[in-house]
């Protein structure tokens, strides 16, 4: 053990890891989370301990010391070296108190903590990839963090000015902040003067981007294909936004290709739009009188577009009410042959030359 004095009471030594013992008396009786572990660890591999621990002489005079500020840091440490077949010496600082200074010394260093702000970790973690070229995975094992919080953080550092200094001033919360940072900084500065630079909460916020980008999860295309500029990741909702403009003319040209896909196939007729605009044209035309025979062939084939709508095996009428009339009709795709039943996957029927195929038109999601 070395020692040095300084001007205060406080004596400067270094102190073998394998004589630090935790303090009983230590207020923090809860864990602290793993993840906060980890960093801790981290930290200590990449830069070494930056502050010394506070010890005391054990009252049983064996030559171990009791750590009144730093077990964290210490429980740090031993998991830092317990591979290591000769302990560390650790920097501490020896204080010659009684309990309970010892207690308010303890409840004091624990009190006082407190978190880096997110954007002044953003700010950090973008200049160590800027200046010092440091890749996200090199600055996730630095800190004892994951990837994608590595990624998240940095991500705020690209909040407008505007944004960013609401943010500083406590004007608006992390996850407002959040929804800002899911669209480029220009688009920012736009929902900004939307908002009046007033936005009410994170929701408020995601309404007024949705009007300009649509969630990719709509989109019929390859969104890899798009450039680069008519793309915006949400990560943290886990989401991909696309430019409503770009997404629209995008997805009208898959639509466009799909219909042409099925008139190659040999449809006669293939609608493209909502639901309720082409009701009309894809209501069957009446069935004329059959004799027994074939009005039960007929019945029987009209069912199988209940089991293609999941319908239990209801007509063709009442599954067209119970799917095609809401919403969940804009997902299947209908089709109809001359003889006034579904095709029933008999693609060959042409009686009454009449087929048709519906797609949905989602172009204008």
């Amino acid at each position: 053990m070395n020692r040095s004095f300084s001007q205060s009471r406080d004596v400067q030594i270094t102190v073998s890891l394998s004589k630090l013992i935790s303090s009983k008396r230590n207020p923090r009786r809860v864990k602290p989370e793993r993840d906060a572990h980890r960093r801790m660890v981290a930290s200590i591999r990449a830069h070494g301990l930056l502050a010394p621990l506070v010890v005391r002489a054990d009252d049983a005079s064996t030559g171990d010391f009791k750590v009144i500020a730093g077990n964290r840091r210490l429980a740090a440490l031993r998991d830092v070296y317990k591979d290591s077949a000769r302990p560390p010496k650790v920097p501490c600082v020896l204080r010659s108190v009684d309990d309970d200074t010892a207690d308010a010394l303890a409840l004091a260093e624990n009190f006082v903590r407190e978190p880096m702000h997110p954007l002044d970790e953003a700010e950090a973690f973008a200049k160590l990839a800027r200046e010092e070229a440091k890749g996200v995975e090199s600055i996730a094992s630095e800190f004892g963090v994951s990837q994608p919080y590595v990624r998240q953080r940095m991500k705020l550092a690209t909040l407008a000015e505007p944004v960013k200094a609401a943010y500083r001033q406590g004007a608006i919360d992390t996850a407002t902040a959040e929804a800002f940072a899911s669209v480029p900084p220009d688009r920012q500065l736009e929902v900004w003067q939307e908002v009046a630079g007033n936005p009410q909460h994170a929701q408020h916020v995601r309404n007024v981007i949705a009007h300009a980008w649509i969630d990719a999860a709509s989109a019929t295309f390859d969104v890899s294909k798009l450039p680069d500029t008519a793309v915006s990741r949400d990560l943290f909702a886990e989401r991909v936004l696309i430019e409503r403009s770009a997404f629209m003319e995008a997805q009208a040209e898959a639509l466009l290709a799909q219909r042409q896909a099925l008139i190659e196939d040999g449809w006669a007729e293939v609608i493209v739009g909502p639901q309720g605009d082409v009701q009309d044209r894809l209501r069957p035309a009446q069935p004329r009188r059959r004799s027994s025979r074939s009005t039960r062939r007929r019945r029987a084939s009209a069912t199988c577009i209940g089991r293609a709508h999941g319908s239990g095996g209801k007509t063709w009428q009442e599954a067209r009410s119970a799917s095609h009339g809401t919403a969940t009709g804009w997902n299947c795709r209908w089709r109809l042959c001359g003889c006034g039943a579904s095709s029933c996957r008999q693609d060959g029927c042409r009686r009454g030359g009449r087929r048709r195929f519906h797609l949905p038109d989602t172009s204008g999601t």
